[in-house]
């Protein structure tokens, strides 16, 4: 079960993705896909961008806090190996969001998404216990800008929402943490960690957003809605609290076990 809060609403699927960038740093990004272990194959050789840790350094959280922070600008160039396309921009094709109920009443999707910033993620704090096998994890990003296709229809706090058009999202101070229960199956013969679910937090310092051609480009309603968007971010996160959750649950989790399931825990985490 995945369960989140935040403070960034209209931009939530933005923020989503952008997030799961950074929390992820040896992943491609895909949303809402089933991933079974059985279909993934285990990479042998060990790269260079993957920082290796001993379980019993007394300094182990520290040691992969700064191993993924490593691993960050290995994104910005890409990661052919696993698949991964180059990092900054980050591309994104498509993110949805619907809600039929309450205070607000929206079907829409943002399309080619271009997010620039996430490279410049930094790992606050990193723990494993692997006893209790629970994997945490905080980031931070300072700035980030979003420019994508969105389409929009519906009602938010009594406010009627309709348009298509260009969209820009600029967000800052960007902080992270995700919770994650995990076991350690055996892949291809060697140990690899596997994500069961998932429990993600973040906060916004600030955000604007901006939506062109709201209304069939009238100016007038345009300008208040996007108005009314940014000065009420709290109140429309609080009904989209739920939606978000399952939102962000479909990104987090297939991203996490596509990544660890491919990479032998020895790579990483030696005894």
């Amino acid at each position: 079960m995945c369960r989140v809060s935040a403070l960034a609403a209209s931009a939530a699927p933005v923020v989503a993705v952008v997030l799961a960038a950074a929390l992820i740093p040896v992943s491609a990004i895909s949303g809402g896909s089933k991933i079974r272990l059985e279909d993934l194959k285990v990479i042998n050789e060990k790269p260079d961008w993957l920082l290796t840790c001993r379980r019993d350094d007394p300094k182990l959280n520290e040691c992969l806090r700064k191993s993924f922070n490593h691993m960050i600008p290995a994104l910005a160039r890409g990661i052919p190996e696993l698949g991964v396309n180059k990092f900054e921009p980050l591309y994104v094709d498509k993110i949805g969001l619907q809600k039929g109920n309450g205070g607000v009443i929206i079907n829409g999707a943002f399309r080619n998404m271009y997010v620039h910033g996430p490279s410049n993620a930094t790992a606050t704090f990193l723990k494993l216990d692997v006893h209790r096998k629970v994997y945490s994890v905080g980031v931070f990003i300072p700035n980030i800008r979003v420019d994508a296709d969105y389409t929009i229809e519906g009602n938010i706090l009594l406010l009627p929402l309709v348009g298509e058009g260009a969209a820009r999202l600029n967000l800052r101070n960007v902080s992270t943490s995700a919770t994650c229960d995990v076991e350690f199956p055996e892949k291809e013969g060697q140990k690899v960690m596997w994500f069961k679910n998932i429990h993600v937090d973040f906060t916004v310092g600030d955000m604007r957003i901006h939506l062109n051609n709201l209304f069939n480009g009238n100016k007038v309603l345009g300008r208040t809605v996007n108005q009314f968007l940014n000065k009420n971010a709290n109140e429309v996160i609080g009904e989209l609290h739920e939606e978000l959750g399952r939102a962000l649950g479909e990104v987090f989790l297939p991203i996490l076990q596509r990544a660890f399931g491919q990479i032998p825990t020895s790579h990483w985490l030696t005894e």
